[in-house]
């Protein structure tokens, strides 16, 4: 035996991912077709066009619409500088000349009065003439009615109208070309291209040009392929010997040359079931950050991360070749001065080459190895 460091590694299974991901949505309204995709796996930019869609019948309705709203402002226009001003003075004009033939109508009155004072025309002609007045007014009293119905409540009427159609026209055409701007998708950071699959009628497969996505529906993601992590799930049975701040070594299983550092960043809240694998099993997902980068390095790649998990400075090793097992207890034989005897001790910690015992072993004892 002897007293030296001990270093246990416990391995788990894990994915490489990017702390940044954005997804990639439509947000058309109603199904729109994809026409234009940048090519999957490109770095590109924050505001580079990512995708496009087919805008053709976007644009019919824009055109349509821009003619709709030049009508529109063409009619209030004409009510306002116009037709309303035209019709307040004819109307006023009308109004004006019954006032005057009133005004005159009342002075013939007069005369007739006193002209059939003096016997000089007869009582019927002044008769005449009072029912003339009386029309004469009754007429103006309408117009003035009329003038004051138009000026409170048609005129404003139309007013309201028109400028409410001019409103909805500029509302509808604001919205069709607020559509037609979500037809280019810009990146909205920095990232590489992924395609997400999606049910393209009985294929669930990665998004294409053509296909046709729903508003909201996510089919592309932008990983920041500068700040990955390593997602690890740790079985629950190994939860008590993973803490943060541990070392960890990160091994791609695509490139198991290229064993980078890290270290143990946080575990997850709860236990959970992995697809996959049976049901009872529970694992806790745990975050591996990265103390180094690699060039070729992807988000989604497979990994064994290995953790150290164990880490003493001064421990009683046994070969754990020497090490055998009786009814769950460790035993090794030990070397005397003559011979050697079976010794039973507990053993703590252990890796592929080194047992630790707790007790029942001293250093500087001999083992017997097979």
């Amino acid at each position: 035996m002897i007293r030296g460091p001990l270093s246990v590694w416990t391995s788990f299974d894990g994915t490489l991912e990017s702390r940044s991901l954005e997804s990639i949505a439509s947000r058309v309204q109603g199904r729109a077709t994809i026409v234009d995709l940048a090519a999957e796996g490109l770095a590109v930019r924050r505001g580079e066009v990512v995708a496009r869609f087919d805008d053709s019948s976007l644009a019919a309705d824009a055109v349509r619409l821009e003619n709709e709203l030049a009508r529109a402002d063409a009619d209030l226009d004409a009510l306002e500088n116009a037709e309303i001003p035209l019709a307040q003075r004819d109307l006023a004009a009308e109004i004006a000349d019954f006032r005057r033939q009133v005004e005159n109508e009342q002075a013939t009155l007069v005369e007739s009065q006193e002209l059939t004072a003096h016997k000089l025309i007869p009582e019927r002609e002044v008769e005449q003439g009072r029912r003339r007045l009386d029309a004469l007014r009754a007429r103006l009293d309408q117009l003035e009615q009329r003038q004051t119905l138009q000026d409170k409540h048609a005129h404003p009427a139309k007013l309201a109208r028109a400028r409410a159609d001019v409103s909805a026209a500029r509302v509808q055409l604001a919205q069709v070309r607020l559509q037609l701007t979500n037809c280019v998708l810009r990146a909205p950071v920095d990232g590489l291209v992924v395609y997400l699959p999606i049910y393209a009628g009985t294929e669930y497969r990665p998004i294409r040009v053509g296909d046709a996505v729903y508003p909201n529906q996510p089919f592309m993601a932008l990983p920041d392929p500068s700040n990955l992590v390593a997602q690890v799930y740790v079985p629950e049975s190994d939860l008590a010997r993973v803490q943060p701040g541990q070392r960890a070594r990160i091994l791609p299983l695509a490139f198991p040359d290229n064993v980078l550092n890290g270290t143990v960043e946080n575990l997850g809240p709860a236990a959970q079931a992995r697809p996959g694998y049976p049901a009872w099993q529970r694992y806790v997902r745990a975050t591996v950050r990265l103390d180094e980068g690699g060039l070729r390095l992807r988000p989604g790649m497979s990994l064994r991360v290995d953790v150290l998990t164990v880490q003493r400075d001064a421990a009683v090793l046994v070969p754990r070749a020497a090490v055998r097992w009786d009814n769950g207890a460790a035993v090794c034989r030990v070397r005397k001065m003559a011979g050697s005897e079976l010794r039973r001790f507990t053993a703590g910690a252990g890796n592929a080459q080194w047992l630790e015992a707790l007790d029942g072993l001293r250093p500087g004892e001999r083992v017997v190895l097979p």
